[in-house]
Order: structure tokens, then C-alpha cells, then sequence
């Protein structure tokens, strides 16, 4: 139950094209121990890893997450520059 958003929209599409499992369901609070990293998406943040919530502790330098924050940057940048050149 989240607002779409055009970073959010990349990211699902990074996974799409890395062949990255998504499952889109509601996670309730009594569940959220039972994963390993959390992040949220968005303009400013890109891909902003979870350390915790409430009391959990989650793994910020988790290494899918990395891999989809430097792959949102490259795709960001890639986009920025066909901007600028005038190749849309």
C-alpha cells in the first residue's frame, strides 16, 4: 500500500530486468522481524536502506540492496545525460 513513484517504478523495472524476485504484499508489523533488510525508494533517498524499526535491527549494507541502488544511480545518470545531449 504505497504511492507510486517514478523511483520506485525504476527499481521494480531494475528487477525486472535483472531477473530479481518481487512480491507485492502488505507486511504487517508482527511479520517485519522475519526480514533480513528493509529499504524505502524516492527522489532525494534513490534506495535508503533500513537500519531499524522500532526495536528490529535490519542489515543496511545488504548486498541486493546495494546492487539496486548503484544500478538505479547508473540508470539515473544515463538519463540525465541523453537529457542534456538532447536524445530522449
Amino acid at each position: 500500500m504505497v504511492l507510486s513513484g517514478i523511483t520506485r517504478k525504476y527499481i521494480l523495472q531494475i528487477c525486472a530486468e535483472n531477473n530479481i524476485k518481487v512480491s507485492m504484499e502488505c507486511v504487517t508489523s508482527d511479520t517485519i522481524s522475519e526480514y533480513d533488510a528493509v529499504f524505502m525508494t524516492g527522489t532525494s533517498p534513490r534506495v535508503l536502506p533500513f537500519n531499524s524499526i522500532d526495536d528490529i535491527n535490519f542489515k543496511v549494507k545488504f548486498p541486493l540492496i546495494e546492487n539496486l541502488r548503484k544500478s538505479y544511480v547508473m540508470k539515473a545518470d544515463e538519463s540525465i545525460a541523453r537529457f542534456r545531449t538532447g536524445i530522449v
